[in-house]
């Protein structure tokens, strides 16, 4: 699997922040959480998982287990060479020599 981490993705997220009446809002830019190494899966219309088609605009990415991302999951915000993409739900942990998690995303715009 290691090999096979051939992206470097950035993952983002919204950060929250107290205004000047002291309210909490979310901040207008992103904070990054750092650069990772992945493996893209892209979505194929042909391709199957348990059962029913993926979607085209669904992109999942293999990577090593990182404890600070796994528990933020659909906040986070997802940078690859050829956009941005919001992650859907938590991640799956993955197991073998190493602890993996899939974080499935969809395209964002």
């Amino acid at each position: 699997m290691a090999g096979e981490m051939t992206s470097r993705i950035e993952f983002f997220e919204k950060t929250v922040v107290k205004s000047a009446s002291g309210t909490l809002v979310r901040a207008d830019e992103p904070v990054s959480l750092g650069v990772f190494p992945a493996k893209r899966i892209d979505g194929n219309p042909k391709a199957e998982e348990d059962g029913r088609v993926l979607d085209v605009s669904e992109i999942r990415y293999q990577m090593r287990f990182a404890a600070e991302l796994f528990d933020r999951g659909g906040d986070l915000t997802v940078k690859d060479f050829d956009g941005e993409y919001q992650v859907i739900g938590s991640p799956k942990v993955m197991t073998g020599r190493r602890r993996y998690m899939e974080i499935k995303c969809t395209q964002r715009g």
